[in-house]
């Protein structure tokens, strides 16, 4: 299931994340309620200049340490996606296109970036 926030998202006292987009795993997302949406398979966040700081460093943290499969920064003054792994050290910086892979059973999502940062 996909989500749009605002949602709080925590995996202890002392954290609370709101993400921009966010896909849970089926089984809590069925839920409905937000305390048992701990299972993250998919975080993006669109980039701001007043978020920039606090995504790349604070909330990535945060996210790899839960081992968040993947975690995109959509920047899109320049037009690029970050894409973060748990083990990722460095993003890796695409432009043309992003691929996710839900599972499986499930065929990728593949988002093209030329058209997604393409002018209306």
């Amino acid at each position: 299931h996909l989500f749009a926030s605002p949602a709080d998202i925590s995996w202890s006292d002392d954290t609370l994340l709101q993400p921009d987009l966010f896909v849970a795993d089926f089984e809590q997302a069925r839920t409905m309620d937000w305390a048992q949406m701990k299972k993250l398979l998919l975080v993006i966040e669109v980039m701001s200049p007043p978020t920039a700081r606090y995504d790349r460093c604070t909330k990535r943290r945060l996210y790899q340490d839960v081992r968040i499969p993947a975690y995109w920064i959509v920047n899109t003054d320049e037009h690029f996606v970050e894409v973060w792994t748990p083990d990722s050290e460095l993003p890796e910086i695409e432009r043309e296109r992003v691929v996710w892979s839900p599972g499986e059973s499930s065929p990728p999502l593949t988002i093209n970036l030329k058209e997604l940062f393409n002018p209306l």
